[in-house]
């Protein structure tokens, strides 16, 4: 084919790791357009690197998307020169979850396989026609969402304004949680949202504004200087979102950068106003902050940090420390966590809270985490080589590395340079990481816990999903920071939320790891609750390596057993707690029986499930709240109940009871309480107690027995029957229904 032909005619890029599949692509799209081949997501991001101008779309087989084709998809869209190339998925039917995916990546369109050629030629026309019309809309200098101007524009425009005289300023303008709004409503709801800003923009701002969209919910206002100005800003950001119609809280933060050096360029003006923004974000007393000399300071110490952090990491000024962490019965050492220190030949120590944003900002995050787990490994060879005992350290993964195809491969990299075995390297990611992407975070947590890695999940219940992501996340421990107590006005509200925590993680078999730990109540309260590992300063702050040498040749070193108490030893845990199914049918069938589920500890019952007789039964037909039994049961009656419970749990064998009972309404009844064990795990019993209202025998005995008495009292023939004990006259004192 001449080079005049080939030219004319667009060129598709392939992407598929199947040769066959390649060869049948080429053959469809043969009439119409030339095409280029890979086999793979790294192969196609170099043939765009070298051919990029002359590609016009990228055709990329789904039903075979592996991580490298994933991260070809996110390098692709990170890239400024081919962040608007069209990209076409060929999805199997059945593959909903590939095309979800592949379209928050980056995506354009979608094509599902098989199809005649006609049709994909005519997709792939109507995709390229969209796409050229879109990079004319751009060209223009608007954002095809909003309308508003785009990036380029606006600082072309805000730039010329500002030159030609007047005083002006920079408006910044973002979305509080934005990024949650998408992931619980969808990116469909959140488009909605922007155009609705930008209509706010458009209506509520005097005409001579100049307004763009610099990028996701970054929006950018360039406005005169005046007090009527900010005040329509204000009120704005007050006012845009409060009516908005979504199932949740919505707010904008607004940051100002008064224009007083016009030399400055516009998107660094642009940063300023967005960093005075910024450090409003999560504040709900406050919607508008105005760049200061404090704002500058900030800037200026974080391009300090920028300019010196590679320097640092090749001249190892960054330091590792470790946090002991002892097992709450034993009180032995069982592990620690890798903590780094930047330790700066100007300016001294650095807190991690200072650096560590930055570098995740940056993506140095990513180097910095590799240059930690090697210094661990390194420290860990040398100690066991040098007899030391040695314990298992965690290491943390940070957003950027969740997103590395190699990532268990680096890992278990090092493990065989140093010749460590898998249990000793815990790696440690933070919930926070599942609202960036949790199908990412899921798969890499997969693929580790695979290879044989033990994942905790840091940081859980600080998030907005917590439930979410134990729902979908598969972890072998969690870590939960006992600081979660300190903003806490009412402390038994706190520890109440805490145990119920415990709780649920035992449910599920997840041991807890309690960070943050201060003071001997505190770690006797986490005893009582199960917990079974603790870390935090009541058992020593985060220490150099030599000094963490030091610790480990003391000999108070122990195994870290992770005890999770086997509350289900005889029974299936899922049976108890499943929603449907056969158990629940039965359950809540019983004929006029109130069913059960307790958990017996010493003297405390607590009912962890009931059915609907036995929730009418306790609370007068209202079925509403939680059942505490024992207090149900007349004080003068619970011993003989306690005692039932714990005999049928010694003997493993059924026990009745009978025992007066007074319903939420103060309505007394007797019970006849059936007993019977399930499991034991420790001091801790499951039983299922079967609850029947007998008051009406009970009733009817009470009168058999007024006429015995009275048959005794007058000679009668019922005077042996009642010698003979058949029927027995109340305790003295008894209250009967």
């Amino acid at each position: 084919m001449g080079a005049q032909c080939a030219d004319a005619r667009k060129c598709i890029l392939v992407v598929d790791d199947s040769a066959v599949d390649r060869i049948t692509l080429r053959a469809m799209l043969a009439d119409r357009y030339d095409t280029l081949e890979a086999a793979h997501g790294p192969d196609a991001l170099a043939i765009l690197e070298r051919q990029g101008r002359r590609i016009a779309a990228v055709l990329l087989n789904a039903s075979r998307l592996s991580l490298s084709e994933y991260e070809f998809l996110r390098s692709l869209r990170s890239r400024q020169e081919f962040a608007s190339l069209p990209v076409m998925i060929l999805a199997q039917l059945d593959d909903f979850d590939g095309e979800l995916r592949a379209l928050k990546l980056g995506a354009t369109d979608i094509c599902r396989r098989p199809c005649p050629p006609s049709l994909l030629q005519q997709q792939l026309e109507n995709l390229l026609l969209f796409s050229e019309a879109v990079a004319l809309d751009s060209s223009l200098g608007r954002d095809s969402l909003t309308g508003l101007d785009g990036r380029e524009a606006f600082y072309a425009r805000a730039g010329a304004v500002i030159a030609a005289g007047g005083e002006y300023m920079i408006a910044s303008l973002d979305v509080e949680r934005f990024k949650l709004i998408n992931d619980l409503f969808g990116a469909a709801q959140g488009d909605a949202l922007l155009r609705h800003v930008a209509a706010c923009l458009k209506d509520a701002l005097p005409k001579e504004a100049l307004c763009g969209r610099l990028e996701a919910d970054h929006f950018a206002i360039c406005l005169p200087r005046t007090g009527a100005a900010e005040e329509a800003l204000i009120a704005l950001a007050r006012d845009c979102l409060r009516d908005y119609p979504l199932d949740m809280k919505i707010e904008l933060r607004l940051g100002l950068y008064d224009i007083v050096d016009t030399a400055v360029p516009v998107n660094i003006m642009c940063d300023r106003a967005r960093m005075a923004g910024a450090s409003i974000k999560g504040r709900f007393d406050q919607i508008c902050a105005r760049y200061n000399d404090e704002h500058r300071r900030a800037l200026l110490k974080e391009q300090a940090i920028v300019n010196s952090m590679r320097d640092a990491l090749e001249q190892e000024d960054f330091l590792v420390y470790f946090h002991p962490k002892h097992d709450l019965e034993t009180m032995r050492l069982v592990g620690a966590e890798a903590l780094v220190r930047w330790r700066h030949p100007r300016l001294g120590f650095i807190s991690p809270a200072s650096f560590v944003p930055i570098f995740e900002k940056s993506g140095f995050i990513s180097a910095m985490d590799e240059y930690v787990w090697e210094h661990v490994c390194r420290h860990l060879r040398n100690w066991m080589d040098a007899g030391v005992p040695t314990v298992p350290v965690s290491v943390n993964l940070s957003r950027v590395d969740i997103h590395k195809p190699q990532l268990c491969e680096l890992l278990l990299g090092l493990l065989r340079k140093y010749r460590l075995p898998i249990h000793m390297l815990r790696l440690e990611v933070t919930e926070s990481s599942y609202m960036d992407d949790p199908q990412q975070l899921n798969a890499t947590i997969r693929n580790l816990r695979l290879a044989g890695f033990f994942v905790e999940m840091d940081d859980f219940g600080s998030g907005y999903s917590s439930l979410n992501m134990l729902k979908d996340i598969y972890v072998d421990a969690l870590k939960v920071d006992m600081r979660f107590l300190e903003n806490s006005s009412d402390s038994r509200r706190g520890t109440t939320i805490l145990t119920a925590v415990l709780r649920m993680a035992r449910w599920l078999r997840l041991p807890v790891v309690a960070e943050g730990v201060e003071t001997v109540h505190q770690v006797n309260f986490l005893r009582s609750v199960g917990c079974a590992v603790g870390q935090g300063n009541y058992f020593g702050r985060p220490i150099p390596a030599d000094e963490f040498r030091t610790l480990l040749c003391r000999g108070s070193v122990g195994t870290e057993s992770f005890r999770v108490p086997d509350e289900y030893a005889d029974m299936e845990p899922e049976a108890l707690w499943q929603a449907s199914g056969e158990f629940s049918c039965l359950f809540n069938a019983l004929p006029g029986v109130g069913a059960c589920m307790c958990l017996l500890d010493g003297g405390e019952l607590e009912v962890l499930r009931a059915n609907d007789a036995c929730r009418a039964l306790l609370a007068d037909g209202s079925g509403i709240g939680e059942i505490v039994l024992l207090e149900h049961i007349c004080q003068t009656d619970r011993p003989a109940f306690l005692r039932a419970l714990h005999a049928a749990a010694e003997r493993r064998q059924p026990q009745h009871v009978c025992c007066r009972c007074r319903t939420a309404s103060g309505r007394l009844v007797w019970l006849d309480a059936g007993a019977s064990f399930l499991a034991r795990s420790g001091e801790r019993v499951l039983l299922a107690l079967m609850l029947r209202d007998m008051t009406r025998e009970k009733q009817r005995e009470m009168r058999l027995c007024r006429q015995e008495h009275a048959l005794a009292r007058t000679g009668g023939h019922g005077a042996g029957r009642l010698r003979r004990g058949i029927f027995r006259s109340p305790a003295r004192g008894t209250e009967w229904p």
